[in-house]
């Protein structure tokens, strides 16, 4: 492994969960050479929905722990 590789994974260790998320997007982002037309917009606009479902009443979110429960069934 090359140096830099080897300096840029040590640094890692000190990054917060945010900027390790960031990095990991960026990375997955470099090794996609080919990209869907407007599937940003896309993704934006369908998290946008679920959150205003959310705020609205409309949906009702459950845990972890119920998500976890429902798989096991």
């Amino acid at each position: 492994m090359s140096a830099a590789f080897e300096r840029m994974i040590d640094e890692i260790e000190e990054l917060s969960q945010e900027e390790k998320a960031l990095v990991a997007h960026r990375l997955l982002e470099s090794l996609d050479t080919q990209q869907d037309q407007g599937a940003e917009q896309a993704w934006k606009d369908l998290s946008d929905q679920r959150l205003q479902s959310i705020n609205s009443g409309n949906v009702k979110g459950i845990s972890w722990d119920e998500v976890k429960q429902q798989i096991k069934c």
